[in-house]
């Protein structure tokens, strides 16, 4: 049995979705009361704006990843183990809350500025630990030499375009799409004498 969701839950859902669908700048408190089906003025009773909603998708979905990174960490596997694992964590996020992690991805500079601070941090320490991670499989003769901050981008960017297939394919496909992409990280960062 599922337990329902509260009306909160609904109203960050259905901002979520209307922040993609129009971007947040266009969203309107109205719109998402329209699309909750509750009077806009009844909306101030859940929350105080729409920043709020933006807030909480942008910054429970930065802890999601830096949190579910540190787990990772924390098992002190070896490189290419621990980028498999990241990678899952990524496309996880990507199939359960595509519409959050959208949010998260294109949304996020319109966090004000006190928050976007912290968000920031987040993030760039989430990207420096990618980096440290490439450095420690460099060092390990396990990955060839690269431009660590380079190549955190280039995977970054690959799982975000990863997004997009998932959002086409569902979820039938999220094994094998897993599986693909941690074979091409896999071929194209191992030394070749390791291969």
């Amino acid at each position: 049995m599922t337990k329902s969701k509260s009306r909160k839950d609904v109203l960050f859902e259905e901002a979520a979705k209307l922040f993609v669908e129009k971007g947040y700048a266009a969203t309107s408190v109205r719109g998402i009361a329209e699309r909750v089906g509750i009077e806009p003025s009844s909306i101030y009773s859940h929350i105080k704006s729409k920043e709020v909603l933006l807030v909480k998708i942008c910054m429970d979905a930065a802890h999601y990843f830096v949190d579910g990174m540190e787990d990772i960490l924390k098992k002190q596997l070896p490189v290419f183990d621990t980028i498999e694992m990241l990678v899952d964590l990524h496309i996880d996020a990507i199939v359960e809350a595509p519409t959050t992690v959208t949010v998260f991805t294109d949304e996020w500079k319109h966090l004000p500025s006190e928050v976007l601070n912290e968000f920031l941090t987040l993030r760039n320490g989430y990207e420096l630990k990618w980096r440290a991670i490439l450095q420690q499989g460099i060092d390990g003769g396990k990955i060839r030499k690269v431009d660590t901050q380079l190549m955190a981008h280039t995977l970054l960017s690959t799982m975000r375009w990863v997004q997009t297939w998932v959002n086409d394919e569902k979820v039938k496909r999220t094994e094998e799409i897993k599986s693909m992409l941690k074979t091409f990280i896999r071929k194209g960062l191992e030394e070749l004498d390791n291969g």
